[in-house]
């Protein structure tokens, strides 16, 4: 669930923002065609819809930078070069979840050429994340084309 949380969360938003739009085209409507109140429909209709609008356009973020995340690990994890990486710090987010904090392993890596790159693990939960240690040997695929890009495997190599 951590390491998805810009999606789910997006998702939420994205979905309460379609309820509010919803409900501001029912009662414009309701209030324009059937009661026939033209006045009273426009103050009705722009609270819930700018609601709708701004929960929409956030959750739609939210939602684009995790699947897109989410993306590109997927195609580092199948083309992707692994190699090791070392724990350089374990940090906690800005972000809670259910009143939990969650936390990001930040990692570095040589590439192909022997060039220190850095990356993140994305969000983990803190008993995942405080598992590991400064200094631990963990595995990484990277983009050869592009080995600033990174994805987390932790302590599995496997791409699975």
């Amino acid at each position: 669930m951590a390491k998805h949380f810009n999606i789910w969360f997006g998702g939420i938003f994205l979905a309460v923002g379609a309820v509010c739009l919803l409900i501001g085209a029912v009662l414009a409507v309701v209030l324009l065609y059937v009661l026939g109140l033209p006045d009273a429909a426009w103050a009705a209709v722009i609270a819930p819809s700018a609601v709708g609008i701004s929960f929409a356009v956030l959750g739609g973020a939210f939602m684009a930078v995790g699947l897109r995340r989410r993306r590109m690990e997927q195609r580092l994890r199948v083309s992707g070069t692994t190699t090791q990486a070392t724990v350089a710090s374990i940090e906690q987010t800005g972000v809670r979840v259910n009143r939990r904090r969650l936390w990001r392993v930040r990692y570095t890596y040589d590439d192909l050429s022997g060039v220190a790159q850095r990356g993140d693990s994305g969000y983990l939960s803190n008993e995942e994340a405080h598992s590991y240690a400064i200094g631990d040997q963990v595995f990484v695929r990277y983009d050869p084309a592009d080995p600033t890009v990174s994805a987390w495997l932790g302590r599995d190599e496997s791409p699975g």
